[in-house]
């Protein structure tokens, strides 16, 4: 792989490492595993898009990495998605070790080509961020000497695909003001329904003014959003409007049903535990 001009991670990495951030050993202080994704050689850009957690001790200043357990996840997740392959690792903490220094020379450097090295700061900043950083090595000199390197910065930028952000939505919403004091509480399936259709319905009334404002002569055209607003009109499923409300009074009876019942037996089991 090329010198590489930028990173994009997806959410999912960044929800596993701290998952394994929190699933970590007492007597750890962080973690590292590998990055999966995908190389666009032509872009010179890495899509990270998923990643594992490795188990790895210190000893005597020695870093025993467990590489045969780095071979097998891989083999799995290849197995899984034939298409992915280790673009690079990460570490938790807010500087680079002489451990990773050991861990990326010794075991990354020899089995993948330019891996990248991902560094997030698991200590949230004061405006609740985490703060991620990504590394390459490079090598320094000039021929016929010695040979140095260096970890050089690479721009990294946080993306998702359309299920990814939907998912990374929902959660935000249902986060409290301080969620380091309790978890998010899980709403209900018709309370995101109702948020979701209010927050469209934003979204359409943008859609309607921007179009209006056209039509008017208050806004010049673009022809880019007007196909887009095109191909958003043409996608919508066109339904009979009795087949639909059929449909919906249909679900809507199946729910109160269940409702019911769940009312019943949660009635029911108060009574057999009084009785008993």
């Amino acid at each position: 792989m090329e010198s590489t001009i930028g990173v994009r991670i997806h959410p999912v990495v960044l929800l596993s490492i701290a998952d394994a951030y929190e699933r970590r050993q007492n007597d750890s202080d962080r973690v590292i595993g590998t990055l999966l994704g995908s190389f666009s050689m032509d872009k010179g850009v890495v899509q990270v898009t998923n990643c594992f957690a490795i188990p790895y001790s210190i000893v005597d200043k020695d870093v025993q990495f467990n590489a045969e357990f780095s071979s097998a996840m891989l083999k799995l997740e290849r197995d899984v998605n034939k298409t992915v392959q280790p673009v690079g690792w990460y570490a938790t903490g807010c500087d680079i070790s002489e451990d990773c220094l050991m861990i990326h020379k010794n075991f990354y450097m020899k089995n993948f080509q330019n891996p990248v090295f991902l560094l997030v700061d698991t200590n949230l900043s004061p405006s609740n961020k985490i703060s991620l950083k990504v590394y390459q090595k490079r090598d320094l000199g000039v021929p016929g000497s010695t040979n140095g390197s260096v970890f050089l910065s690479v721009n990294v930028v946080v993306e998702s695909f359309e299920l990814e952000r939907i998912a990374v939505e929902m959660m935000a919403s249902k986060a409290t003001s301080n969620p380091l004091l309790r978890p998010p509480a899980a709403g209900s399936d018709l309370e995101y329904l109702y948020e979701t259709s209010e927050r469209l319905l934003k979204l359409l009334d943008q859609v309607v003014a921007y179009v209006q404002s056209v039509v008017d002569g208050e806004r010049e055209p673009d022809n880019v959003l007007g196909r887009a607003i095109t191909q958003l009109i043409f996608s919508i499923p066109k339904l009979d409007p009795e087949q639909t409300d059929a449909l919906i009074n249909s679900s809507f009876k199946d729910l109160l049903m269940i409702t019911y019942l769940t009312n019943l037996i949660r009635t029911h089991l108060k009574f057999l535990n009084l009785s008993g």
